[in-house]
């Protein structure tokens, strides 16, 4: 084919990644990448009983020479969680509430991770694998393979153009880009007691300084794909994302429930059938709108994690499932699933069905970074067709941090890779 067609299909499919997941789901993360919470992840720790892992990835296309910064801290808010079979509804209790702070020190060499809250704390080194968990904590906090996988090119037709898209390349959109990870293992009795069993997570990144929040994260693509806007309507996403955890009653939240309904009438149409009724697609809004990632650790992994326990919570079933997220669950073509015949038909597919490198069976369970040219290359391009400013990865973008302009910052230096 000719060359130009080649430039322009390369453009396009790198324009894509950037709406992968939660990567750059609004105008805030597109020019703070830092703070950009890309996925998060959270299952019962393999083999350790009552031990939960949290899995949080940040800084989309990130390249060797990025790190954490102590600007910018992360935070797990959690809270013990309780279902309502008969009234098909999930609850929070805010009197269990726990927050674990992540605060990086990015001035020593090597730079430290500390993690506290709850009556637990600890430390440590960037990119080095914790080798054990006193004080009821493990942890890494470093550069990782990214291992969200999909079709950007299928999910993006199917999510704008009025009909599901034709299976293609089924290429792995975000084979060879990294991220910066935080892993967490935390013994979930340490927080909850030993009754501890079902667990609702949101993870945020806020400014160090004053703790202003930049983005928040529970489940996967809310933003990108359930609350996708069509035609002339406006982006909610920014309003989204700077909700309080477990915040249900701010208008943010009002407007996300009204977007969820809409979209979900758009994907119903998609297959010629109508599987949804309007009391479901309420129901479904409201619990996805409710943001959160949900877990049983007293519930061994399987085989899938991710929306188990709410799907069975929505038919009016009793969870059976651990629920949470996995490393490895096919989230988006469950979510399109979901979307488009309410699971009542045929699976959806994008024809990509695992992350571009294999995770691991052991701590910190994601796969080591691409590294060299090839990584370098990918990287830049598609934070320039997607449109990152160049001062996002050096500095922070005015009108989005003005609370640390003129205070010295730098990502662009390199400090190996450790592991």
């Amino acid at each position: 084919m000719h060359r130009t067609f080649w430039i322009a299909a390369l453009a396009a499919g790198l324009t894509l990644c950037a709406q992968a997941s939660d990567h750059i789901d609004g105008e805030v993360t597109k020019t703070h990448p830092l703070a950009d919470l890309s996925d998060l992840y959270a299952f019962p720790t393999p083999g350790a009983p009552g031990h939960l892992t949290v899995v949080l990835n940040t800084h989309p296309f990130a390249v060797g020479k990025n790190h954490f910064s102590s600007k910018i801290d992360y935070r797990l808010t959690l809270r013990a969680a309780a279902v309502d079979v008969a009234g098909r509804a999930i609850q929070t209790q805010a009197d269990s509430e726990r927050v674990l702070t992540l605060h990086f020190d990015d001035a020593a060499e090597p730079h430290t991770m500390s993690c506290s809250g709850a009556e637990l704390s600890r430390t440590v080194m960037f990119n080095a694998v914790d080798p054990d968990m006193p004080n009821g904590l493990r942890l890494f906090a470093g550069h990782r393979s990214d291992p969200f996988f999909f079709d950007a090119l299928w999910a993006t037709k199917t999510a704008s153009k009025g009909k599901i898209a034709k299976k293609g390349w089924a290429k792995v959109t975000m084979s060879g880009l990294n991220v910066l990870s935080v892993v967490v293992e935390v013994d979930a009795r340490r927080l909850f007691g030993a009754d501890a069993g079902l667990i609702a997570i949101v993870a945020e990144s806020v400014k160090a300084d004053g703790g202003e929040r930049l983005d928040r994260l529970g489940r996967p693509e809310v933003t990108n794909v359930s609350m996708v806007n069509h035609d002339d309507e406006p982006d909610l996403r920014d309003g989204f994302n700077g909700l309080a955890p477990f915040d249900t009653t701010a208008e943010a939240a009002s407007a996300t429930r009204a977007r969820l309904v809409d979209n979900i009438a758009y994907y119903d149409a998609l297959d010629g059938a109508t599987q949804w009724t309007a009391e479901d697609a309420e129901r479904y809004a409201a619990t996805v709108a409710d943001d959160f990632l949900l877990v049983d650790v007293r519930k061994p992994t399987s085989s899938a994690g991710y929306f188990t326990i709410e799907d069975a919570v929505l038919a009016g079933r009793e969870p059976t499932a651990a629920g949470g997220r996995l490393l490895t669950d096919d989230i988006m073509d469950t979510l399109f699933t979901t979307l488009i015949n309410h699971g009542e038909g045929p699976r959806m597919s994008d024809g990509v069905d695992a992350p571009s490198k294999r995770t691991s069976d052991e701590f910190p369970y994601l796969a080591a970074p691409s590294l060299g040219a090839p990584n370098r290359l990918k990287s830049w391009l598609v934070r320039k067709v997607s449109g990152i400013p160049g001062s996002a990865y050096t500095k922070y973008a005015p009108g989005v941090t003005d609370a640390l302009e003129g205070q010295s910052d730098d990502h662009d230096h390199d400090h190996g890779h450790g592991h």
